[in-house]
């Protein structure tokens, strides 16, 4: 369970959950089985809607036939999930056109969604930042983010006591033993990317409060005292994890939302 936090040593950067409008569809392109014109966690998990959840069909079957043998089942999107967590891999080429135009029939209304920040307001030594994902009007089955530090340094990234880890008691949460938890320190900050179920019906639910996801420790990087800003990088980006939230197979692109405090020696 995470530590009570006093409210003269934490303070939360809340962003109201917005309505955020879904990626448009596109072109497809390899591993993208939700037809947005890229290949994120999203694709991954609307393909095993499809397969176990009576999910809508993968509208053009080549981009998502990732191992290439012409059958689509649970090794493609473990594969495609491989692929796109981390970030800086890469799938093979699709050929322009293979696969048609894009299907804007397919893409869902916007949701509101909100990122936010949980950070001491001044710290000694080390400091701990919590990041936080609101959902106000679906559920949430996955996500993935890319994230940064300035004038500090990350030097630990975890799920550990987060909704995200295997048993989160306040409110209680149990993980499906299919689920999937991603997360590394990259050269700039750190990535991550869960998926809350891999089979079954288990996602981050509707509720007021927001769900802690991630959890980050930081060390100072300058002088005695200063600046410690952590930051999410928005929406898609080569070469790192999009920073996006799934709901029902569908990637919506997370703002960059930042929080500052003083972190000193």
């Amino acid at each position: 369970m995470l530590p009570a936090l006093h409210p003269l040593l934490f303070l939360v950067a809340c962003g109201a959950p917005s309505l955020l409008d879904p990626a448009p569809a596109a072109a497809p392109v390899s591993g993208d089985a939700n037809g947005d014109g890229a290949a994120d966690i999203s694709d991954a998990v609307y393909l095993q809607n499809m397969l176990f959840r009576g999910g809508p069909e993968v509208r053009c079957s080549l981009v998502a036939d990732v191992i290439g043998d012409g059958i689509l089942n649970l090794a493609d999107s473990m594969l495609l999930l491989s692929a796109v967590l981390p970030g800086d891999s890469k799938l093979p080429p699709l050929p322009a056109g293979v696969c048609g135009a894009a299907d804007p029939t397919a893409v869902p209304e916007p949701a509101r969604l909100g990122l936010s920040w949980e950070t001491p307001k001044r710290a000694t030594g080390e400091a701990t930042a919590i990041l936080q994902l609101e959902t106000r009007d679906r559920p949430v089955q996955a996500w993935s983010v890319a994230v940064e530090a300035e004038g500090c340094t990350i030097v630990e990234v975890s799920t550990e006591e987060t909704a995200a880890d295997w048993v989160y008691r306040d409110p209680p949460v149990k993980r499906s033993s299919t689920s999937y938890d991603y997360h590394r320190l990259t050269t700039n900050g750190a990535e991550a990317g869960v998926v809350l179920d891999w089979q079954g019906d288990n996602k981050l639910s509707i509720q007021k409060e927001p769900w802690p996801i991630l959890k980050l420790q930081l060390e100072p990087a300058g002088g005695e005292c200063g600046d410690c800003i952590v930051r999410v990088l928005a929406g898609r980006a080569e070469g790192r994890v999009d920073s996006v939230a799934t709901l029902n197979g569908w990637s919506f692109p997370l703002p960059g939302v930042e929080e500052s405090f003083q972190l000193c020696k």
